[in-house]
């Protein structure tokens, strides 16, 4: 029942700052225990982190050219962070691996979370009860959102919007939209939220 909308963010530039071909491929890596921090920066990297595990990123802007899984009992955490994905890539989650997650605060993606870039069809597959904190704005323009397994999504997120081509919910998960816009160090990007009515001449709303 949601409305379609232009997308708000039509004429903002969704690319890696260079060519993922002309990053070091760095194969596949899996974490199966300890906390692992990753700084920011293009990985062309296949990290999975399960068991266990803890992968913690720190502030900045990422760029996974391989993708991001979180599997078993690992977590992915992250305070003042921007994922992105390129072409075929995407954040995938499932059994009891838990996420909590909050956008960049500053600079050029200041309020973005999750975003996939405009070639970029993957699905991100969020199919885990325990995604708790997702604060910040999941922009996958051409691909989808599949939010499952059982329980609250995003819960603990002062706000969170999601602009993508399609949203799908299965078995009994429920994705959490808050909206405390105005109690979050992370800000609203202007054409969602309560920047709707700026660049966007038609604001959003939710039908139940």
């Amino acid at each position: 029942g949601a409305l379609r909308i232009q997308d708000p963010f039509a004429n903002r530039i969704i690319a890696p700052p260079q060519d993922c071909s002309t990053i070091a491929d760095g194969g596949q890596v899996t974490l199966a225990q300890g906390t692992t921090p990753l700084n920011p920066g293009m990985h062309r990297t296949e990290y999975t982190v399960t068991g266990q595990a803890i992968l913690s990123l720190t502030p900045g802007e990422y760029y996974f050219c391989k993708g991001l899984k979180v599997a078993g009992q690992g977590r992915l955490v992250g305070e003042d962070v921007m994922l992105m994905f390129p072409s075929g890539t995407a954040l995938s989650a499932n059994n009891s691996a838990s996420i909590s997650l909050s956008g960049r605060r500053s600079g050029q993606w200041a309020g973005f979370l999750l975003v996939a870039t405009r070639d970029n069809y993957a699905n991100t597959s969020l199919a885990s009860g325990s995604v708790d904190r997702l604060l910040g704005t999941i922009y996958l323009p051409l691909s989808r959102l599949i939010v499952g397994g059982q329980g609250d999504v995003a819960e603990n997120s002062e706000w969170s919007v999601v602009v993508a081509r399609n949203i799908n919910l299965s078995s009994s998960a429920r994705l959490v939209i808050n909206t405390d816009y105005i109690g979050s160090p992370v800000p609203v990007p202007i054409g969602v939220g309560n920047q709707a009515g700026i660049g966007n001449t038609i604001p959003p709303r939710l039908r139940q």
